[in-house]
């Protein structure tokens, strides 16, 4: 016996990989941003501790950089990238704000569904 194939679930499957692929290997994903009219250049890949960062504002400009592990699911780069960008936007923020911002952030776009797993 042949089991009918579930259509609509092979397509968001389908839809995820292609989704995760993208993230993971485009070629277009920002490489500089303005945050707080300060430059910052973006590496998408793991820093040497953690899986983001953000150097100082008042690093030279130059040397300020935000570093996202893009091997990550797409929900956590996501929130990563969240994470990093608040803190170039308001430095003086304390950890636990910054991440409570961002998952918070991450969430509501997972909610509308702009962030796939993948």
């Amino acid at each position: 016996t042949k089991y009918p194939i579930d259509t609509a679930a092979k397509s968001v499957k389908i839809k995820r990989t292609i989704q995760s692929y993208y993230m993971k290997n485009a070629r277009n994903l920002p490489k500089i941003h303005v945050f707080d009219g300060k430059k910052y250049k973006i590496k998408w890949r793991k820093p040497r501790l953690n899986v983001g960062s953000c150097d100082d504002p008042k690093t030279p400009a130059d040397q300020r950089f935000i570093f996202v592990d893009k091997n990550l699911s797409n929900r956590d780069i996501c929130e990563v990238l969240l994470h990093e960008a608040t803190h170039a936007e308001q430095w003086y923020l304390d950890e636990p704000t910054v991440t409570r911002i961002a998952k918070s952030l991450a969430d509501l776009l997972e909610k509308c569904g702009l962030i796939t797993e993948g």
